[in-house]
């Protein structure tokens, strides 16, 4: 009589001496696992060593990011005091004063991060490196206006969601000129990032034409319908040009540049800063590319009662 035959045996399960093989580890993931290790280890190393980084930043510019606050808060009261003799009726006060005063202050703050863009770009070295009189003040002016703005928007009439939002956004980048300033290097990157506010330039004359006036209306009932189309599209394209395309051509130059030469880029940067910086520059064009489909939707909208006006 035949025996049937035992599949655990047969496979090396109880009873059996067979051994089952094991798979040997490749050199390539263990080598890979290694720098992942190595990496966790110097991302670690990183975030230990920034309060000093922040001690340093605040040692060496805290005095003018001071000045620049002391301006801000002095200026916005101010206009929150012209606001509440002219414009009595306005419900949100504090919004309209922030965006009488961010008709002067984003201006000034794109035009510091376009110069700096242009005096920076013109090789490696000055890229990753670099610093000018138009970097350091776009950095200082940045995170003196998000130190303000934080405590600002609590104020303001905003959705609950939009000011979580909105305040995670203002630490985030916040943090990051605060590296820049630190670490004295990758001001180009900042400033090329910065460049996206050209955007709010147009936003806040959107914002202005929304102004409601006494006894009725808004602002750019007022005015010529084609001015306010004019400042759409014009928002519309600069979303486009200065988010959209900007974003990805900051994250492409920014990694060609460390192929292309890791002993002037990778070598001298730390793990936090090649992390934080495209991670940042990532979401901001998630975010933006979210903000782009309203955008478009109200310009469509502005641009087809202009052509009805047309046709009255």
């Amino acid at each position: 009589m035949t025996t049937p035959r035992d599949p655990l045996r047969a496979l090396g399960g109880p009873g059996s001496s067979k051994k089952l093989p094991v798979p040997a580890v490749s050199s390539a993931a263990a080598e890979r696992s290694e720098k992942s290790s190595a990496a966790a280890a110097a991302m670690f190393a990183d975030i230990l060593e920034l309060p000093d980084l922040v001690l340093t930043a605040f040692t060496e510019y805290g005095r003018p990011i001071a000045w620049s606050c002391s301006v801000q808060v002095v200026c916005f009261i101010l206009l929150f005091i012209l606001v509440r003799v002219l414009q009595p009726g306005e419900k949100d006060k504090v919004t309209l004063a922030d965006v009488y005063f961010s008709m002067v202050f984003f201006p000034l703050l794109a035009f510091a991060a376009v110069a700096a863009s242009l005096e920076l770009r013109h090789d490696v070295q000055s890229r990753w490196q670099g610093t000018c009189f138009w970097s350091e003040l776009y950095l200082v002016l940045y995170v003196s206006r998000m130190m303000c703005h934080i405590v600002i928007q609590p104020m303001t009439d905003m959705h609950p969601s939009l000011l979580i939002m909105m305040t995670i956004h203002h630490l985030i980048s916040m943090g990051c000129y605060i590296l820049g300033l630190g670490y004295g290097r990758c001001h180009y990157w900042g400033c090329l990032d910065g460049c996206c506010e050209i955007t709010t330039v147009f936003l806040n004359v959107l914002y202005l034409f929304n102004t409601p006036l006494e006894p009725t209306g808004k602002l750019k009932d007022y005015l010529p319908h084609w001015l306010v189309a004019i400042n759409s599209f014009a928002l519309w394209l600069a979303f486009l040009v200065f988010r959209l395309m900007l974003f990805p051509y900051w994250i492409y130059t920014f990694r060609q540049d460390m192929h292309q030469m890791p002993q002037l880029t990778r070598d001298i940067t730390t793990s936090l800063e090649r992390f934080v910086y495209p991670g940042t520059t990532g979401i901001l064009l998630c975010l933006s590319t979210m903000w782009f489909i309203p955008i478009t939707q109200g310009m469509l909208k502005i641009l087809r009662k202009s052509e009805k006006n047309k046709v009255i």
